[in-house]
């Protein structure tokens, strides 16, 4: 999960998107501070939904193609991350 954050983090300053950077620390400070209550598996599926929205910002945001691909390629790996997660949540019945 870190390195994902972290490289989600390198494309938003390789993109000068630094008050994402702010968000990104924000966001994830927060919900790990509430990880003891609801679960570590219950935070990554926040932190991967969240990092969803600030790749697909910044892919619309970015005209060159080689820092799209970049871009879509953790894209996808946030998404497939984040979906497998959901699935493991919908199985055992927990509600978000």
């Amino acid at each position: 999960m870190e390195s994902i954050v972290e490289r989600v983090k390198s494309l938003c300053e390789e993109h000068g998107e630094m008050e994402a950077l702010k968000k990104i620390d924000s966001f994830v400070a927060l919900n790990r501070a509430i990880e003891p209550k609801k679960g570590r598996d219950y935070v990554e599926l926040i932190i991967y939904g969240f990092l969803e929205g600030i790749l697909t910002t910044l892919r619309i945001k970015v005209k060159d193609e080689e820092g799209r691909k970049k871009i879509e390629k953790l894209l996808s790996e946030v998404k497939t991350r984040r979906k497998e997660l959901d699935e493991k949540f919908k199985k055992s019945g927990e509600n978000l």
